[in-house]
Parts: C-alpha cells; sequence; structure tokens
C-alpha cells in the first residue's frame, strides 16, 4: 500500500476536484515531472486507494426533482 504522503495527498485532492485531469496538468500542479506523477497514480490505483473515476450528474437539470434515502427494518 503507498504512503498517503503530501505528494499523494495533494494528487487525491486534486483528482476528487476534476477527475478528468490529465497527468501533465495533474504533474504541473503538483510541481514534479509526468512519468513520477503516472507512477504515483498507477500505485494509488493498483493499490485500490483509487477504486475508479465517475461522473457527477444534476438531478434537477435531468427533471429528478426529489432525493430520497428509505430504509426498512423487518423484524
Amino acid at each position: 500500500m503507498p504512503e498517503i504522503d503530501g505528494v499523494n495527498a495533494e494528487l487525491l485532492t486534486l483528482l476528487q476536484d476534476d477527475g478528468r485531469m490529465t497527468n501533465a496538468k495533474l504533474a504541473e500542479r503538483i510541481g514534479m515531472s509526468e512519468t513520477p506523477c503516472w507512477r504515483r497514480l498507477k500505485r494509488l490505483e493498483e493499490s485500490g486507494i483509487i477504486e475508479g473515476y465517475q461522473a457527477n450528474l444534476n438531478r434537477r437539470k435531468l427533471g429528478l426533482g426529489v432525493m430520497a434515502f428509505v430504509q426498512l427494518r423487518c423484524s
């Protein structure tokens, strides 16, 4: 499991803000060259710290006005 040092923490923060950020942009923002940045990213993915990438949808723009969480318990 890779250590979550300051660089890895910054990498994860940047990806949470923009999961589509290119490796070149990530490396530039962190202040390192592209190859070590790519290696860190791959280690985070392979270790399972980064589980995947997703699109966050705007439910209102999709016409889905209500969001509900329901819990049923049967005893």
